[in-house]
């Protein structure tokens, strides 16, 4: 990983952040990219590969919490709306393939980002990448933070 490890999913945008907040319908993880529920909730993005609105969960500042403070289910999330250029800390899973800066990322269906699989040819579209990744990563068996450029 690179030598410093930031404290906050929000590492650094042109613009000004778009945040928003619902409440989660379960429990919420800072640096997950997340989605919103028919019930207008939060939750952890749920379709691999999926189409996504880059929402990320950031840590709840205003109470003191930090980046390994989960939101529990009911609770009011911070999140924020990512836009292109937009640098976040967020998660990577991925047992088969390792990250790096010519890899893109997307939704690995629960809240993760993983490696995007250019070399099989996709029948279905759904590929939808949500940024690319600013650090290498190895391929891990347990979720792990990576900066993460927002495309």
């Amino acid at each position: 990983m690179a030598s410093s490890t930031p404290s906050t999913i929000k590492i650094k945008s042109k613009y000004e952040w778009t945040q928003k907040e619902k409440l989660a319908a379960a429990a919420v993880t800072p640096g997950k990219l997340l989605e919103v529920t028919a019930a207008d909730k939060f939750k952890h993005h749920a379709t691999a590969g999926g189409v996504n609105q880059k929402a990320f969960a950031i840590e709840n500042a205003m109470i003191g919490d930090d980046i390994d403070t989960d939101y529990s289910s009911g609770n009011q999330v911070h999140a924020i709306y990512a836009q292109p250029g937009d640098e976040v800390y967020a998660y990577f899973l991925d047992s088969t393939t390792a990250a790096n800066p010519t890899k893109f990322a997307q939704s690995d269906g629960s809240g993760n980002l993983k490696t995007v699989d250019t070399t099989t040819p996709s029948s279905t579209g759904d590929r939808v990448i949500v940024g690319r990744f600013l650090e290498s990563v190895a391929t891990t068996a347990t979720a792990t933070r990576i900066k993460l450029e927002v495309l």
